[in-house]
């Protein structure tokens, strides 16, 4: 089966505390999953403006200062497709907060069912299938990096497939050694 190519802008959204915020998906099968707010890039578009709208519709915030921090790419399955993906992951210092109706809307038709703050612990110790994988060990490495050197984008992720991953539910697989 061919591959469809997508790109992507992903926020790697994190509190003072160092959470990082979550959302869980349901794809059409009904499996669930965890992953960083975000979506595809429009044609003409650039994956920074491609996260800022992300921010407004999907968070609900503007204006906000996005430190770009990886690209990298992954391959899943998603209903009858098989997805190619380039993705930028962008880190967004943000403090909780509470979504407004439109932002639910968007939600809801996103099949988002919930947003849920995640300490890094939490994340290393939970069985849920969470993308990318190495989210916390990423996050420290971002954060020292952009201290170091803001606005640089370290690459800091490491490439990816998650073929199989959402049809199997298994995240042990994700990496390759």
């Amino acid at each position: 089966m061919e591959h469809e190519l997508r790109r992507a802008a992903r926020l790697v959204a994190v509190d003072s505390r160092s959470r990082a915020l979550l959302f869980q998906y349901a794809q059409a099968t009904g499996q669930r999953f965890w992953a960083a707010p975000g979506g595809g890039v429009e044609l003409g578009e650039t994956f920074e403006e491609a996260a800022a709208r992300a921010a407004v519709e999907e968070l609900g915030l503007n204006p906000v200062h996005l430190e770009p921090v990886c690209d990298r790419t992954a391959d899943f399955p998603w209903g009858d497709r098989q997805i190619h993906q380039q993705e930028r992951l962008f880190l967004l210092h943000h403090e909780p907060w509470e979504f407004d109706e439109r932002v639910r809307d968007v939600h809801r038709r996103e099949r988002v069912l919930q947003a849920r703050w995640w300490s890094l612990a939490e994340i290393e110790e939970s069985d849920e299938l969470i993308f990318p994988e190495d989210l916390p060990a990423a996050l420290r490495e971002a954060a020292k990096a952009v201290a170091a050197n803001p606005g640089t984008g370290p690459s800091i992720l490491r490439p990816t497939s998650i073929d199989n991953v959402l049809g199997r539910g298994s995240r042990r697989r994700l990496w390759p050694e």
